[in-house]
């Protein structure tokens, strides 16, 4: 995902997902679908001890794509998210969502609720355990209850890795188990620039 934040409360992004998938014959698969788009809103910002943080996420995925992460449809997700702080370093992190996906398959609407709960808690420096259990992964339609836990290293505010691994638990589409890594990297080149032409 590349991403883009005009505004202090906006953030813009477009991305896919790319990987492999094995199949039951131990065959392995390239599998992509792209594009993603999507808006990220932030209403309140969270502070420890201040109450929570609002915000929601708004966003569409295109039926183009291959393998088992192609989208059968085309799709619009939107969610509502809340953030609560605890501690000075942000120490623990509790956040929760909910929302819908909205499925456009052979001309027909169905709306999916999604939710999701999780925690990020701080162990030592950069290094923090995450953790989350959801249903209905707006990024998977038609996915049933599913876990994922990992960690992610904060180098700075700028440079950060993470990785998780997750299961699904029920549903009538239960995911099979995955492993991500990745990377996140923020730049302030573009809000440098601008304030110097300013």
């Amino acid at each position: 995902m590349a991403a883009y934040g005009p505004k202090n409360w906006l953030e813009v992004s477009i991305g896919g997902v790319f990987g492999y998938e094995k199949s039951e014959q131990d065959n392995t698969a390239f599998s992509y679908a792209l594009p993603l788009v999507q808006g990220k809103f932030l209403f309140r910002e969270y502070e420890s001890g201040k109450g929570p943080g609002f915000g929601a996420v708004v966003g569409s995925f295109f039926p183009t794509g291959k393998g088992a992460f192609k989208p059968e449809g085309f799709g619009t997700f939107a969610f509502a998210t809340i953030t609560q702080c605890f501690g000075e370093n942000e120490d623990v992190l509790i956040h929760a969502n909910v929302g819908g996906n909205y499925l456009h398959i052979d001309q027909s609407g169905d709306l999916l609720g999604t939710w999701g709960f999780g925690s990020q808690v701080r162990v030592f420096k950069g290094m923090h355990l995450v953790g989350e259990i959801f249903s209905g992964d707006p990024y998977v339609p038609g996915a049933g209850v599913s876990y994922q836990v990992g960690y992610r290293y904060f180098f700075s505010d700028l440079l950060q890795i993470d990785m998780t691994v997750g299961e699904g638990m029920g549903g009538a589409q239960p995911l099979p188990f995955w492993f991500s890594a990745g990377v996140r990297i923020v730049t302030e080149r573009f809000l440098t620039l601008k304030k110097r032409g300013s």
